[in-house]
């Protein structure tokens, strides 16, 4: 009844490395841990605990392949239990934070503990190694998850730093999967484009070309060769939409301007999320620092809006001259976007993106 005190901690995670250690079949390992399946608090310390086994091993990477049958299985349930284990276990509170809430109060330990986590470094590499070898299998399990500890590893890591590379393809598979769902024409909810695209973007050291190509294409910038499956496209055909309705704007006798791309914008509309990422967050950082050239194609594009029909007789003027204007930017303070950033990091190219951006709101 006392196991669950925090004496016991180390012995039971102890406990649980020596059996696996012993049996490679894992059946004496699950024996144990579903001794623990109720739903009391102290079961789900002590499987926990036995959890932590897997990843606080001295040679995790040896025990996380001997047992990847026993993580995989019933649609890898452990596997998944273990990913969001992991982000805890093997991390820490940012020292900083906790010190700036206790300054600054308003704050609980646990909300700062909460808000910026720091990897246990000795404790990553076995894993960035074991789920880069997995990804396909791991990606389909807990994509999320997945994103996230890679992410952690390459924003917490300086450049050149051990198994960046990894964190970086595995950000970048993620990527590509859901850029090749949603240019399939499938609803992918923005809770998940918007963490992979973010790891994406803060992967860019460790994949420069690859990581160009897709946030261009990301952003509209390039045309993907992506295209709807044969069942979609077959469906598409079959189901033809009906016809539009002449409205009254198209009986009027006022030209009609043809939807083209500007010279500097999208061809069609911006995922929003990615368009949020780079508009109101700090994930455009690493583009920005290494590459201001892409950096400014990439906020050019998610800044000035896709091709529209305009009737130029009755819609001759655009109060927002087809620049997108975030919800919350008002008032328009010099500190809202990455602008003050750029300019500040690389003055030519920044001076050059306010130009581009000024000529283009004269012409419309």
């Amino acid at each position: 009844k006392h196991l669950s005190s925090p004496l016991w901690t180390k012995a039971i995670r102890l406990y649980g490395l020596g059996i696996l250690e012993k049996d490679t079949t894992g059946k004496n390992w699950r024996k144990n841990f579903e001794l623990f399946n109720g739903n009391q608090p102290q079961h789900i310390i002590i499987q926990n605990l036995l959890l932590e086994a897997f990843i606080f091993s001295p040679n995790a990477y040896f025990i996380l392949n001997h047992q990847k049958g026993l993580l995989f299985e019933e649609e890898g349930r452990l596997f998944k239990k273990l990913v969001k284990l992991f982000q805890i276990s093997a991390t820490i509170a940012n020292p900083n934070i906790l010190q700036l809430a206790k300054t600054i109060g308003g704050f609980t330990e646990s909300e700062a503990s909460a808000y910026d986590r720091m990897p246990i470094v000795w404790y990553w590499p076995d894993v960035l190694n074991f789920i880069q070898e997995n990804i396909e299998l791991a990606l389909q399990l807990d994509l999320v998850s997945i994103v996230n500890i890679a992410t952690t590893w390459l924003n917490k890591s300086s450049l050149g730093f051990i198994c960046r590379k990894e964190a970086g393809d595995i950000s970048l598979k993620a990527a590509q999967f859901i850029f090749t769902e949603q240019a399939k024409g499938r609803y992918v909810d923005a809770k998940i484009v918007e963490p992979v695209y973010k790891g994406l973007l803060a992967g860019y050291s460790e994949n420069f070309e690859a990581v160009s190509d897709l946030c261009l294409k990301i952003c509209k910038r390039k045309r993907s060769d992506e295209k709807r499956s044969d069942e979609e496209n077959q469906l598409s055909t079959v189901n033809k939409p009906i016809p539009k309705a002449a409205s009254i704007m198209d009986m009027l006798p006022y030209p009609k301007r043809q939807a083209e791309q500007w010279e500097d914008g999208p061809f069609e509309r911006v995922d929003s999320s990615f368009q949020k990422l780079c508009l109101e967050t700090n994930a455009l950082m690493p583009l920005l620092f290494l590459n201001p050239s892409l950096a400014k194609k990439i906020l050019l594009a998610v800044i000035i809006d896709e091709p529209d029909d305009r009737y130029l007789g009755v819609n001759r003027y655009d109060g927002h001259y087809s620049i997108h204007d975030p919800i919350g930017w008002y008032p328009s303070f010099f500190l809202r976007g990455p602008f003050l950033n750029f300019l500040k990091m690389h003055p030519m190219e920044g001076i050059d993106f306010v130009i581009r951006i000024t000529n283009f709101a004269t012409d419309r």
